[in-house]
């Protein structure tokens, strides 16, 4: 008898897909497909030269709100283009959705981009020390802290820049940012 399993004996590796990620999936179809019904059921505007579909007041059409015109008996007529709230909701669950997903790959991608920039970044660092240690290359460090003094102080300014970006689209912001987290952590979330 041998010590060692074979290969048809070892149950498969199988991947989980995090939990979050199937959702925020399911939120950018279902955004994406109330935003196509949303545009295919939408009402048709009316316009100054045509007759409208509700007809306000008691003359012709004239280019004004209707809601500011008084019908008869002193009473405000109903808008004949009134906001859905579809309309609005569609966008907002697939920008919701989209974001995570896309979040999440870029976090993936920075995660596996990270590891192979330390292993070159450490293969740099210990050829640069052998190189100084056998006194066959000496680096000036005064220009390289003052290249890395004007590199942060970019970065500190690119850093308000988004952050003032990533205000304006606060809840997709906030999609991202759960999505950027779960992608570097590179770990399926699954509810306990």
């Amino acid at each position: 008898m041998s010590d060692h399993l074979d290969h048809a004996d070892r149950p498969p590796v199988r991947r989980r897909t995090p939990v979050l990620l199937v959702i925020a999936a399911l939120a950018l179809v279902a955004g994406l497909a109330l935003w196509g019904y949303a545009a295919a059921t939408r009402p048709q505007p009316t316009h100054a030269g045509q007759p409208s579909a509700a007809p306000s007041g008691d003359g012709p059409a004239l280019g004004l709100d209707s809601a500011s015109n008084d019908a008869p008996g002193g009473e405000a007529s109903a808008k004949t283009d009134p906001l859905r709230m579809i309309d609005s909701a569609g966008p907002a669950l697939a920008r919701l959705g989209g974001s995570f997903v896309v979040a999440y790959a870029v976090g993936m991608l920075i995660r596996r981009f990270i590891r192979t920039a330390m292993l070159c970044l450490g293969v740099i660092a210990v050829t640069l020390y052998l190189l100084h240690r056998f006194d066959i290359y000496d680096a000036d460090l005064n220009a390289v802290w003052e290249h890395l003094g004007a590199s942060l102080t970019w970065l500190k300014g690119e850093a308000e820049g988004l952050k003032t970006f990533l205000t304006g689209y606060l809840p997709s912001s906030v999609a991202a940012g759960v999505g950027l987290v779960q992608g570097l952590r590179g770990r399926a979330v699954v509810p306990a």
